[in-house]
């Protein structure tokens, strides 16, 4: 089993860097989904994926990642219009034929699964959010169990 801290949107809050990094690196690693990615990168992270968002003036805006057979699409969302609904990213999702979909954007934590792809949106996890969120994930014998939080929600996907 291999398990993963997944945030996005800390919009240069050091403090909350500060706070999610011990747990990082008690995990195998992390999924960072854009915005504010100097203050992720300046943190030290080892084992960090990672994408840049809208706020972010470099890097990557995609990555796939596969990690014990599960294949894994790391956006920010703003490219494809997360905020007005999914159906633009689940067509990418499907267009990659990827399992699931971590992304940003909103700041509004999600996990649903839709005709078979899991989208995980750990909402923000900067300290001026009204309640930081990030998600905790493991992978195990193909299958993704996303915790939000302190596990407020779990499900096996």
């Amino acid at each position: 089993m291999k398990s993963f801290i997944v945030f996005s949107d800390v919009h240069g809050d050091y403090k909350a860097m500060q706070k999610l990094r011990p747990l990082i690196c008690e995990n195998d690693g992390a999924f960072f989904a854009g915005d504010g990615l100097s203050c992720v990168l300046q943190s030290n992270i080892e084992k960090l994926y990672w994408v840049a968002g809208n706020c972010d003036g470099y890097g990557d805006k995609e990555l796939i990642v596969e990690i014990d057979g599960v294949k894994i699409l790391l956006t920010h969302g703003h490219l494809y219009g997360v905020k007005s609904g999914l159906q633009r990213l689940f067509y990418r999702a499907k267009e990659l034929d990827v399992n699931a979909v971590i992304f940003g954007h909103t700041h509004a934590p999600l996990i649903t699964l839709e005709d078979g792809v899991l989208f995980l949106n750990p909402g923000t996890c900067s300290s001026n959010a009204l309640k930081p969120t990030f998600i905790y994930m493991c992978i195990n014998d193909g299958k993704i169990t996303p915790f939000l939080n302190d596990s407020t929600l779990s499900n096996s996907y």
